[in-house]
């Protein structure tokens, strides 16, 4: 049963999208002092060896003095096992990080997060247990890109070995790709040029928010756009090859799940002026607060837009990140998880060649995927908000967005 007191079920609604009803959101801004924190500063500061059987830490070679709860999960008090994902954790804490990342929800707790955590309540809150673990510092960048680079070996097969004579013809015009590969990205490339928002539309939209100040009229202007982006998205993604191959409840799920991170992916895009005709000068952190958004929800969003600037991503990458993203086999309710991944894989490798790895300099893909463990992370950030517009302006949502939304 979740947050709602719905007993789980396959999706049966026609193009949902990510945040469950009981998804618990991110708190940036949380600090916590709990059992272990000092013993885990002291093994990163001293350099020294921490063992779970003792609970000491201390140089390799001497006897380490005992800090008080070293051996104890930061999360949960249970026995801690090692430095799990930048936190001393138990094997039972390290497992639950690693599915909610993967599976992106979390149920939220129903006592309004105030839960004392330990090896009890571990299993009975997951929303307390999953703040538990940020609030100790765990983080999903090593995890998501172990799962990647896994993806990528296996997305090499999808690299054909060509002959010399090939190879030389496909290297005289620098990209490295087959014919077929090079047919696929832009097919890719065109239905994601093609199934966007407007940049008129979009200046529009946030030209007259920053006019208004009434709330329920920001939120019709929100919610035109949104419904926008996510009719745009279901569009782009049947021309994704291997999507419509899916079960439909798949492609259900996979819209769901990917829908407020391909709309990240987007959002950045227009920002860095990378979309033809954008104009990201209305496009500012303190315009995007007109939105019911809280300041400290707004700044990570902008953290990533900036960070995808930086990296100067191209209109291309952007493209196959946002392919990749609905093609995520790791959402909920996916049934044919090995199918999903079998349609990824080609697209995995695309980014691979387009980043470098098919020349064996992978630096930039690497850098392409840590940009997914930030979406995971805002995915999460912005349950809270679709929590609450769907408290507030219940009765403004269209049909789209109250199956989207599970109202």
């Amino acid at each position: 049963m979740d947050a709602c007191g719905r007993e789980p079920e396959g999706p049966n609604f026609a193009f949902t999208t990510a945040p469950t009803c009981g998804a618990y959101a991110r708190d940036p801004d949380s600090s916590l002092s709990s059992p272990g924190s000092a013993a885990q500063e002291g093994f990163r500061e001293g350099g020294g060896e921490w063992s779970p059987q003792t609970g000491a830490v201390g140089s390799a070679g001497s006897p380490g003095a005992r800090v008080e709860g070293a051996g104890l999960c930061v999360v949960c008090g249970d026995r801690a096992t090692g430095f799990h994902y930048n936190a001393f954790t138990c094997e039972g804490c390290k497992g639950f990080f690693r599915r909610a990342m993967v599976r992106s929800t979390v149920q939220a707790c129903r006592l309004g997060g105030r839960c004392h955590m330990d090896t009890y309540m571990r299993r009975q809150c997951q929303g307390c247990r999953y703040r538990k673990c940020l609030q100790a510092g765990m983080q999903a960048q090593g995890m998501v890109m172990e799962v990647s680079s896994s993806r990528a070996k296996r997305a090499r097969k999808h690299c054909p070995k060509r002959s010399p004579t090939a190879a030389a013809a496909e290297g005289s015009r620098g990209d490295g790709l087959s014919q077929e590969q090079r047919q696929m990205v832009e097919r890719i490339v065109a239905a994601h040029r093609k199934y966007s928002i407007a940049p008129e539309a979009i200046h529009k939209f946030m030209s007259e928010a920053v006019m208004s100040s009434d709330s329920h009229e920001n939120f019709a202007r929100m919610r035109d756009i949104m419904t926008d982006h996510m009719r745009a998205l279901v569009s782009f993604a049947k021309t994704i090859p291997g999507f419509a191959e899916q079960h439909e409840e798949d492609q259900i799920a996979l819209l769901k799940g990917s829908a407020i991170e391909a709309m990240m992916i987007r959002s950045a895009l227009f920002y860095n002026g990378k979309q033809p005709h954008a104009d990201p000068r209305t496009f500012l952190p303190e315009n995007i607060t007109k939105f019911d958004i809280d300041a400290e929800r707004v700044e990570p969003m902008f953290d990533f837009f900036r960070s995808m600037g930086v990296l100067d991503v191209t209109e291309t990458e952007y493209a196959l990140l946002t392919a990749a993203v609905i093609m995520s086999p790791d959402r909920p309710w996916v049934r044919d998880y090995a199918g999903v991944e079998r349609a990824l894989e080609p697209i995995v490798a695309l980014l691979l060649l387009h980043g470098g790895g098919g020349g064996g300099g992978g630096s930039r893909f690497a850098r392409l995927v840590s940009r997914l463990t930030v979406l995971r992370s805002l995915n999460h950030n912005h349950e809270e908000v679709l929590a609450a517009w769907r408290r507030k302006f219940h009765h403004q949502l269209t049909p789209l967005l109250h199956e989207l939304w599970d109202c």
